[in-house]
């Protein structure tokens, strides 16, 4: 086992040094990482460390047109510099994507005025902004070089970095998997529980719309969207194992039976965690869904009303009824929410469960 630069770096080494050498060679790199893997972090300790002839810089691809032209001003000297004192500088480009590319006349400007072979740049993407939108400019061809994944940790690789730090550590292997931000939030909010309740939300806010449903899908109905580009690299990060399984138990406070879900109503219909629920139901589903979500709770005589209107005395049928809110549970598991969120109250209706109407 490789010993972890966790205290410096939260990578392995091997993948440390698998990057690190491709760019002591003078090659361009593309790292590509899942949400909360400490990215940002291994790039503040990538600059701040000693690398002999090589110095890394950082630019903030997430800043303002405004900041990012300022920062830049900033760095461009200093990497100049650098340079002509014979040595070789590495531009690290983080919260890397491109949806949009102001940011490639800095490249340019830098590739123009300075020697082939002393400057690269490490860029670091998520996996989902990476994929999302491939450009054809043959002048972009620096982001397809050399890309390399940067996966969560494997059990032993958890085990070794929370050597030392806990006597759990099978426990807490359990809860977070190798999620790098959640094994360092988890340990810090022993005493806060709180506090991890916000970096849950944080994490789950990070993943993509495909990817948030694939992990939703799989915890709630044990069944795989046919994602398969997404399917694919959640396995290679360590997220997913090879049984389609998400690794952690994390995944249930965030859409388990035990978690809290919030339905929007919007001007486009009803949204849930920006997925849309308008398409998912017939026109009488989402009537009795909507007066369920607004009432908490609906007597049988009440959704009668609802289905039959002034015939529903005749065409009363509990049968009738029961099959509809069955439908209407399978409909909500299949986007990945508990269809136990609909409660059937004996003899009386339903109510809901942990769903929050706004």
């Amino acid at each position: 086992m490789d010993s972890l630069f966790l205290t410096h770096y939260p990578i392995t080494k091997a993948k440390l040094e698998e990057i690190l050498s491709l760019v002591k060679r003078g090659e361009n790199v593309t790292s590509l990482w899942m949400p909360h893997s400490a990215r940002t972090d291994f790039a503040i300790e990538l600059a701040a460390k000693d690398h002999q002839n090589i110095k890394f810089f950082i630019l903030d691809l997430s800043l303002s047109p405004e900041y990012l032209q300022k920062k830049y001003d900033e760095l461009k000297p200093k990497i100049m510099d650098w340079i002509s004192k014979g040595n070789q500088a590495t531009l690290i480009l983080d919260n890397f994507n491109l949806d949009n590319v102001d940011w490639l006349k800095y490249i340019f400007s830098l590739r123009h005025e300075i020697t082939v072979g002393k400057l690269t740049f490490l860029i670091l993407a998520f996996e989902s902004e990476f994929h999302s939108r491939h450009t054809q400019k043959t002048d972009m061809s620096l982001i397809y070089h050399n890309v390399i994944q940067v996966p969560y940790f494997t059990k032993a690789e958890a085990f070794a970095w929370l050597e030392g730090k806990t006597n759990k550590k099978e426990k807490v292997w359990e809860f977070c998997g190798g999620i790098v931000g959640l094994l360092i939030n988890y340990l810090r909010s022993i005493n806060n529980p709180g506090q991890f309740k916000y970096t849950l939300e944080h994490v789950w806010g990070r993943f993509s719309e495909r990817e948030r449903h694939i992990l939703k899908s799989i915890a709630t109905t044990g069944k795989v969207p046919t994602y398969t580009l997404e399917l694919k690299y959640m396995k290679e990060h360590n997220l997913i194992d090879k049984n389609n399984q998400i690794i952690g138990s994390w995944i249930k406070e965030v859409v388990g039976d035990s978690a809290e879900v919030t339905i929007n109503q919007t001007p486009n219909g009803l949204e849930w965690d920006g997925i849309s629920l308008e398409e998912l139901f017939t026109d009488k589903e989402k009537e009795v869904f909507k007066n369920i979500l607004v009432e908490g709770n609906l007597s049988r005589y009440a959704v009668a009303d609802i289905l039959w209107g002034k015939q529903a005395v005749d065409k009363y049928s509990d049968w009738a009824i029961d099959q509809l809110f069955s439908r209407l549970r399978k409909k909500l598991e299949s986007v990945g929410i508990g269809g136990d969120k609909i409660q059937t109250l004996k003899g009386k209706g339903f109510k809901i469960d942990k769903i929050n109407f706004i």
